[in-house]
């Protein structure tokens, strides 16, 4: 009787999860990005110090979040020499130049590259990666800023990023269908990716009535950016799902880690970094 009574309040949990409301997280989500998005446009507004101090904070915390991905613990001094490897670039950045930023993002990727090679057998090639990937993004998140259009160029990023998160959510949870790539994020779907899209090329247009940006030309940069960020996303449930763990963290309620709520960003501000470093060479005005 016993046995018989345990499944069935086993069958009706499964029947109360089945029916649970698909955006059952939502309002913490909501409270989470009450806090962190006025946080995020304050620092881009001020700009200058206040903008590169905050983006070397928040490398810092990514740095200890990958090492977690990395499976080194908080007291290994790997750990401290991978987050050192991470956080050089941006500040040398800041003392010098951009030039210099990514000069030292090559410099500690290799030379993490080559002590895990040589003499610490613990740092696979992911940390070198993680190196680039994450210090490259804080370099590229310094330098958009610093450009004369640096402040409408990060409401753009942050709107598309976001918009783009919020269309994949919605999306996918009410229309669901075919996983996009069920081996890394079995939530993700097909239709929160082009939802994702949708909504983020809705963003861009009410941006360019905004901010006079030619729609011919952000048009295209959207896509990517939107494109970029789904990516970011992937790799990081790549590098959680490697690492076998749920969050990357435990900072943000209703995100995870830092890393959880940021990996569209790293994507999309090297991709828009890029894009706008060729601007010029290709003769394209992103404003009118």
């Amino acid at each position: 009787m016993r046995s018989s009574s345990s499944a069935g309040e086993s069958g009706g949990m499964a029947q109360l999860q089945a029916h649970a409301s698909p955006f059952r997280d939502l309002g913490i989500r909501l409270i989470s990005a009450a806090v962190m998005l006025p946080a995020a446009f304050a620092a881009v507004w001020f700009g200058g110090p206040v903008f590169d101090t905050a983006v070397v904070l928040i490398t810092g915390l990514l740095a200890w979040e990958a090492g977690a991905m990395c499976g080194l613990r908080s007291g290994d001094p790997v750990r401290w020499l991978l987050i050192l490897a991470i956080m050089i670039p941006p500040v040398a950045e800041i003392a010098t130049d951009v030039t210099m930023g990514f000069i030292a993002m090559a410099g500690c990727a290799l030379a993490v590259l080559l002590i895990g090679v040589t003499a610490v057998r613990r740092l696979t090639l992911l940390a070198p990666l993680l190196v680039l990937y994450l210090a490259g993004a804080g370099v590229s998140a310094i330098w958009l800023r610093a450009q004369p259009d640096g402040w409408p160029v990060w409401v753009l990023l942050l709107v598309i990023v976001v918009t783009t998160d919020v269309g994949a959510y919605i999306t996918g949870r009410l229309v669901g269908g075919p996983k996009l790539a069920p081996a890394i994020s079995p939530a993700k779907t097909w239709s929160g990716a082009v939802g994702a899209l949708a909504a983020s090329m809705g963003a861009a247009a009410l941006f360019a009535m905004g901010y006079d940006a030619a729609m011919v030309i952000l048009l295209p940069m959207v896509v990517v950016l939107s494109i970029s960020s789904q990516i970011g996303d992937l790799f990081e449930s790549w590098l959680k799902r490697r690492a076998g763990i749920k969050d990357s963290g435990n900072m943000i309620p209703g995100h995870g880690g830092v890393f959880d709520r940021l990996d569209g960003f790293l994507a999309a501000v090297p991709a828009l970094t890029a894009m706008l470093a060729l601007m010029p060479l290709l003769d394209l005005p992103v404003w009118r």
